[in-house]
């Protein structure tokens, strides 16, 4: 039963994939303000992107480490909870994310180069 638990751990750390989309966005965030987009427009399209990448992912997942288990009474509670950290965790990163920016590296740079600097802001969301 405890094997279910990396997959709820997994779809809580998608958060942080949401939280940081606008910080990635660097100059293509001023074209989109520049154009009249609606916040609330990009922040759906984001959220149908990620889901249509981890939605499909963490089932497959959770149902992996029910056939490893065997334990197929845990299915509907296993999926329902994946699905809900899934949905919570994106929900958090979507506000964390137009709340707290934080820095990373420019483009065509190395994304595992980032400065120390955003620490606190990064903890915090």
């Amino acid at each position: 039963m405890l094997l279910v638990y990396p997959v709820l751990g997994a779809s809580l750390m998608g958060s942080l994939t949401v939280a940081t989309e606008l910080s990635y966005d660097g100059s293509a965030l001023w074209m989109q303000m520049s154009a009249g987009l609606r916040g609330r427009d990009d922040r759906w399209g984001r959220l149908i992107a990620f889901f249509w990448i981890f939605v499909p992912a963490s089932v497959l997942v959770t149902v992996g480490f029910l056939i490893l288990t065997g334990q197929w009474q845990l299915t509907l509670h296993a999926l329902l909870a994946t699905l809900g950290a899934l949905m919570v965790s994106a929900a958090v990163g979507t506000v964390t994310g137009a709340l707290w920016q934080t820095p990373q590296p420019p483009p065509g740079q190395n994304a595992f180069a980032r400065s120390s600097g955003g620490g606190l802001a990064a903890m915090l969301s």
